[in-house]
């Protein structure tokens, strides 16, 4: 009967509380939430959730492949108990991005400016 199981919502409100509340998992609960019967999530479903969000443009890809693997750890954990056969989730598309490397490195000056900003223009002893 495990095609036929649900997450019961109080154990999904339970586990709502111990996922930090990102954007991802908020996406990820919209479409895959308590309602949703393991049964109904297929790799095709996921691959077409996959290319819905990439098509609204909402989310950036990095929020999105979030939301992919938080989905992938869940239904991993539901293989291991038993709740369904295989995970769909392991051949479903990944969603790819770039890293650009770039980062922001403050100059001494800029650093001074924050300081005394948080500081109110006080100055601490060295």
């Amino acid at each position: 009967m495990a095609a036929l199981h649900r997450v019961r919502p109080a154990a999904c409100a339970v586990h709502a509380r111990r996922l930090p509340q990102t954007r991802s998992t908020r996406c990820c609960c919209r479409r895959f939430g308590a309602a949703t019967p393991l049964s109904e999530i297929t790799t095709e479903a996921i691959d077409a959730y996959r290319e819905r969000l990439l098509a609204e443009g909402r989310l950036s890809r990095r929020t999105i492949q979030k939301a992919l693997v938080l989905l992938h750890g869940i239904l991993k954990r539901a293989q291991r108990r038993k709740w369904i056969g295989s995970n769909p989730a392991a051949d479903a598309e990944r969603v790819n991005f770039k890293r650009s490397g770039d980062f922001n490195v403050l100059t001494p000056e800029q650093i001074r400016a924050v300081v005394g900003a948080i500081d109110g223009g006080r100055r601490r002893p060295s």
